[in-house]
């Protein structure tokens, strides 16, 4: 069940942040955010830092635990998480370059 909900986050994730990205370089920022595009553009810059460890560290977590899984089949939902999760920190990686553009490498 575990597995299932990491799927799930993870593919959560790839759409949000490709989503969100596609957003905040075309100018839309959230109507809550009280600062400039750039400093919105900045702050999700950081943000999306967070998701590349947490992509790059949820795939590895998930190859290592391919080899201890004792059940016979259960491996190959643990290879579909990593490869989401490893998935989660190559597109957090292509959203910070495009971001890159907007935000200023002393923002973030």
């Amino acid at each position: 069940m575990i597995e299932l909900i990491s799927i799930f986050c993870s593919l959560a994730l790839l759409v949000l942040v490709l989503f969100q990205t596609s957003q905040i370089v075309a100018g839309t920022i959230s109507p809550k955010f009280t600062g400039t595009p750039a400093a919105y553009a900045a702050a999700f810059h950081k943000q999306i830092g967070l998701y590349v460890w947490l992509g790059a560290v949820f795939g590895v977590i998930d190859l290592l635990l391919i080899f201890i899984s004792p059940e016979p089949g259960e491996w190959i939902v643990k290879l579909v998480g990593a490869v989401l999760w490893l998935g989660v920190s190559a597109v957090s990686l292509y959203s910070r370059q495009r971001l890159a553009k907007l935000a200023s490498p002393s923002d973030a």
